[in-house]
């Protein structure tokens, strides 16, 4: 089935492959995310009272579909809306979807990563917290919060400008 033009947030945002900014999108990973699992993150999505936090829920998620080595997705458990993800049958990172804010996490087999650094990342973010099983917990509550945790975890990626996702929300 062909990805549908202008049907989904993701593709409205920017996930098309006529992008003339430079960005590096990986037309097939969006499309695959997006026609596996648009349901949940339509849901997760409308969970979302805050503009501001949308933004960072759809800059994640597209984001997500381009790293390579990662499988990403929307997961429903229980009253807990949760995006993950994995890699090589580990889930280092995950962020958990609330109406005011979005939670992302260093899981145990991400405290391994360099940016899984709690003194470090209070320099970047206003709520940085550890959990009693040690994972590592930052409040994203903007589009700038969800472009600098990505870039700490995953490099420097060029994607399209804050404002496609603007539009969306």
């Amino acid at each position: 089935m062909p990805f549908p033009t202008n049907s989904y947030p993701w593709h409205r945002a920017g996930a098309d492959h006529a992008c003339t900014s430079g960005c590096a999108v990986n037309t097939k990973a969006i499309e695959t995310l997006v026609h596996n699992h648009i349901p949940l993150l339509l849901k997760h999505l409308d969970l979302i009272v805050v503009p501001e936090v949308r933004q960072a829920y759809l800059f994640l998620t597209h984001h997500a579909a381009t790293l390579r080595g990662y499988e990403c997705r929307p997961v429903q458990k229980g009253a807990v809306a949760d995006f993950r993800y994995e890699q090589g049958g580990e889930w280092p990172f995950a962020f958990i979807v609330n109406q005011q804010s979005l939670l992302w996490y260093f899981r145990p087999p991400g405290l391994r990563h360099s940016a899984a650094n709690p003194t470090s990342l209070r320099q970047h973010f206003a709520d940085v917290s550890e959990n009693t099983a040690g994972e590592i917990k930052v409040r994203i509550s903007n589009i700038e919060d969800a472009q600098r945790i990505a870039k700490l975890v995953f490099g420097e990626r060029r994607l399209h400008h804050r404002s496609a996702y603007a539009a969306v929300t």
